[in-house]
């Protein structure tokens, strides 16, 4: 064992140990910036150390953690991001990311897991199921071409709200005529709720639930217990089998045209109410 490889072990050990006294929750920046350190150490060494198993063996310490750090510094060598809307990006989300090979896209899900407050394991979902792809799809919807309503009348359907899944997502029976009904689960075009695992994903839900109430109390037929809606379809549907629709809702209204040009426009008023967000 060479003289320089017994110093850069030491130095390694150094390195850790300072990082093992770190407390991720309050030193989150000093964490991912400890991590950032060890890799940059282990590729600029990688002559001396031959492989990170042997490295990992002499340092008594999992090889994977030594390959997280390694990976860490070769996918951002220099300013790796440290925060986005002043939320910093903590080790496992940074992780996590790194599972994501295209620089925009990884950049894409920290920002998002900053703006939406996303745990590790939300991040890993949603990178797992294609968020990036679905939200790429939706980019081109513009704010003002979403707040108005549309002027054709096509694809029409008259609906049973059966539940509400979260703020932009809406469990319903399709009216397809002749007494033939279909359950489908419908996304709202354009935007997006936060997480329903979040306080202001709760409420989007809760004022979704409390708006479709009051077209239940309004009902020509309270009996049914269901709020009718009309949804607005436009042949388009999202990664999870979703159709990506406009709801529109008018308390006491059901034919569909009307409940169109003089109700309201759910995606609109959860903008307008400040719990959802355009798709940018």
């Amino acid at each position: 064992m060479s003289k320089s490889y017994v110093k850069l072990l030491k130095d390694m050990k150094t390195l850790i140990e300072k990082g093992r006294g770190l407390i991720p929750g309050s030193a989150v920046l000093a964490v991912v910036e400890n991590n950032h350190d060890k890799g940059k150490m282990i590729c600029e060494n990688m002559d001396l150390i031959k492989s990170v198993s042997r490295l990992a063996e002499d340092l008594g310490m999992e090889k994977s953690e030594l390959n997280r750090a390694r990976d860490f510094y070769r996918t951002w060598k220099e300013n790796y991001p440290r925060s986005y809307h002043d939320v910093p990006i903590s080790w496992s989300h940074h992780v996590k990311a790194l599972m994501v090979k295209n620089r925009a896209e990884r950049e894409f899900y920290l920002k998002q897991s900053c703006l939406n407050r996303w745990t590790r394991d939300e991040l890993a979902r949603r990178i797992k199921h294609g968020f990036y792809q679905e939200y790429m799809a939706q980019k081109g919807v513009e704010r003002d071409a979403l707040l108005q309503k549309k002027q054709n009348l096509f694809y029409l359907y008259s609906a049973d709200v059966v539940r509400v899944i979260d703020g932009d997502t809406v469990m319903v029976d399709v009216d397809l005529g002749f007494e033939i009904t279909v359950r489908k689960r419908v996304r709202l075009r354009g935007i997006d709720c936060p997480e329903l695992s979040t306080k202001k994903g709760q409420t989007a839900k809760e004022f979704v639930e409390k708006e479709f109430e009051r077209c239940v109390q309004k009902s020509p037929d309270p009996s049914s217990g269901r709020a009718r809606v009309v949804i607005q379809t436009f042949k388009r549907v999202d990664l999870y089998g979703r159709y990506v629709c406009d709801v529109y809702y008018w308390p006491g209204e059901t034919d569909k045209e009307s409940v169109v040009k003089k109700g309201k426009l759910l995606n609109e008023v959860l903008l307008k109410e400040g719990l959802a967000r355009v798709f940018e």
